[in-house]
């Protein structure tokens, strides 16, 4: 049977981690490892992750709780992959929830497809004060699903440790978006990667706020999402890196959106960068749709490109 780890970092989530490890701990299928990591809080999260981990080790779970110095949620997951011994690797957020089969199918999928590379599933996102919304994992035009639509979010995917490996890690550099630019990285790193999907109703819940480390505000962490960007573009090869150039000329309209027009301006210089006019315009439309409240610019504009 193929073995499987969970990986939870934590940053002051002491009121919150405690939904998520319920949510482990009503596994139908116990994991093989779990491997907390506590990134410098000051509440109470090391107490909660010592004491939830002392109560499994009773029950014969493998558990290990580890600290992590250097801010930011990727160097806490690399803390997190270097403990994993196992076969397959599950990241998860200390804010989210998994149904209590939801390993049982993803290692179900696991053992039935043993050249699978990854597996991914569909989550449920709840945002404050709107209906549930039902994100995909997309199988197919990946790279661009990746990159565009974040279709390979921590939560909806696992992949076998080797690959996390041999792609090089979470870049601790990136302080949002690591999640899209480690699965640029997957990728693209190994040929032929073969990616599998639960068909199931979702059993992931992502629960996203004001705290959540991406935030719900572009330009408050402007500077950080355009490293992410930069460090995304440079990850592909030439072309392909229409996609990132794409994203960021998005963000200037996410910029002007919020009002920060001197931030989309000085962003929109970056589409001078593109060779192919042709594309310069299309970035250019999808800046100024999104900048007018326009959704989507991404799925609308890709046939542009």
């Amino acid at each position: 049977m193929p073995a499987v780890a969970i990986v939870i970092p934590a940053h002051n989530r002491a009121t919150l981690l405690p939904r998520t490890l319920a949510s482990v701990l009503a596994q139908t299928r116990r994991p093989d490892r779990v491997v907390l990591v506590d990134n410098g809080s000051t509440d109470r999260t090391p107490a909660v992750m010592r004491d939830w981990a002392a109560a499994r080790i009773a029950e014969g779970w493998t558990v290990e709780v580890l600290t992590e110095a250097k801010p930011g949620a990727a160097a806490a997951r690399n803390a997190g992959l270097r403990a994993v011994q196992e076969e397959w690797t599950m990241f998860f957020d200390s804010d989210d929830e998994m149904a209590p089969t939801h390993l049982a199918l993803a290692m179900k999928c696991a053992e039935e497809t043993p050249k699978a590379d990854l597996i991914g599933w569909d989550v449920t996102l709840l945002l404050p004060g709107k209906r549930p919304m039902r994100k995909p994992f997309e199988r197919f035009d990946m790279l661009f699903h990746c990159i565009l639509d974040g279709c390979m979010a921590t939560q909806r995917y696992m992949a076998r440790t080797a690959l996390f490996r041999q792609a090089g890690g979470w870049d601790e550099s990136a302080m949002v978006w690591n999640d899209i630019e480690l699965g640029t990285r997957l990728l693209t790193c190994k040929k032929d990667l073969m990616a599998y999907k639960l068909t199931n109703p979702p059993t992931v819940t992502v629960h996203f706020t004001e705290q959540s480390i991406t935030g719900t505000s572009f330009s408050a962490s402007g500077t950080e999402r355009e490293h992410a960007i930069d460090l995304i573009e440079a990850d592909l090869p030439p072309e392909s890196r229409w996609m990132a150039r794409l994203k960021r000329a998005i963000l200037a309209g996410c910029y002007a959106r919020e009002g920060q027009a001197e931030m989309a301006n000085a962003l929109a210089t970056r589409e001078k960068e593109e060779p192919s006019r042709f594309r310069r315009i299309g970035y250019a439309f999808a800046r100024r749709y999104t900048a007018m409240g326009g959704r989507g610019a991404a799925r609308i504009f890709r046939n542009f490109f």
